[in-house]
């Protein structure tokens, strides 16, 4: 022991500099770049909430709060409250409706949170994906979504209600020029491909606006795409002036996850299977969120199973348009 003690006392500074160098490469091959990853998965999943179209208010009462439901303006509220109360008096559990009907489920918001993105599109079923244009990983998302057959499209940042909050980068707003709109939809869309339709990231208050909204229509049958309508506020008009302009397009039936939990999440799709059960098909926009995803993965196999068709935005328009 005594000699262990002198040459512990005779190599000390040598091994407290091995100890060092030992501590600063542990640090920089898993402590840091562990830090890292949940650094910028937080910061995606803030970018994510704060890019969803249920927060585009800045102020939002108490007891909505606590449900995850944000106010933007009365007829928004009106429209989101109104939706809701229809998903919570749904009647019936998801597993036992029959069905021949077919349905779209869309995701919005991809591409922010890197580890959600990757598993919708690691999905078996085709879904429609809808990227955020300035995402940092669009492109390579997209590349890998259009191998899986997924549908594609562009999730187009709009002008909501709300002036203080922020919708993204290259913002389509209504007091722009024909010109600023398509300088600014050229500008998110360069570079990125495989692409074959778009609908609006929040918008509330663009897509109120017909003459604004003409524009981007042109735009849009210019290039061969159609327009998903996400109907964030009542009053939209985006699938009406699509129409008249002639491009493509279907409106959104159902919000999957106004609220963030998996039974309303579970409503939310029987009353989607009602719908597509009434008119023959359906669509839903949910959100990269991990309860929504968890439930889909159990849910579209079961319904398949019992006589619905799971298909794309894309599949519903051939036989619309």
């Amino acid at each position: 022991m005594e000699r262990f003690l002198l040459l512990l006392k005779k190599y000390k500074s040598f091994i407290i500099l091995a100890c060092a160098v030992l501590l600063v490469a542990f640090m920089t091959y898993f402590l840091l770049p562990a830090v890292d990853e949940f650094a910028r998965n937080q910061n995606a999943a803030t970018e994510q909430k704060a890019a969803s179209p249920f927060f585009e208010s800045v102020v939002m009462s108490e007891p909505l709060k606590s449900k995850g439901l944000a106010i933007q303006d009365e007829e928004a509220t009106s429209t989101l409250l109104n939706e809701q109360a229809k998903i919570k008096d749904v009647t019936g559990i998801v597993g036992e409706r029959k069905g021949e009907g077919r349905i779209a489920i869309v995701i919005d918001d991809l591409g922010m949170n890197i580890k959600q993105s990757q598993r919708a599109i690691n999905f078996d079923a085709p879904l429609t994906l809808a990227f955020l244009p300035y995402a940092k990983r669009a492109r390579e998302f997209m590349n890998e979504a259009a191998l899986k057959s997924h549908d594609i499209i562009i999730h187009m940042p709009m002008e909501p209600m709300s002036e203080t909050v922020n919708a993204g980068e290259n913002v389509l707003r209504s007091n722009m020029s024909a010109d600023e709109i398509k300088a600014a939809l050229d500008e998110s869309l360069a570079g990125l491909s495989h692409f074959d339709g778009l609908n609006n990231h929040m918008g509330s208050k663009f897509t109120q606006n017909r003459e604004a909204l003409s524009t981007v229509m042109a735009y849009l049958k210019a290039r061969n795409l159609y327009f998903l309508d996400s109907r964030t506020i009542g009053n939209s008009q985006g699938q009406i002036v699509a129409q008249e302009v002639g491009v493509p397009t279907l409106s959104r039936d159902v919000f999957l996850d106004h609220e963030e939990s998996s039974d309303f999440v579970k409503r939310a799709l029987s009353k989607l299977e009602k719908i597509a059960n009434e008119k023959g098909q359906a669509i839903a926009i949910g959100h990269p969120k991990e309860v929504t995803l968890d439930v889909l993965e159990k849910w579209i196999p079961d319904a398949k199973s019992r006589g619905f068709e799971i298909v794309t935005v894309s599949d519903l328009l051939k036989e619309t348009n």
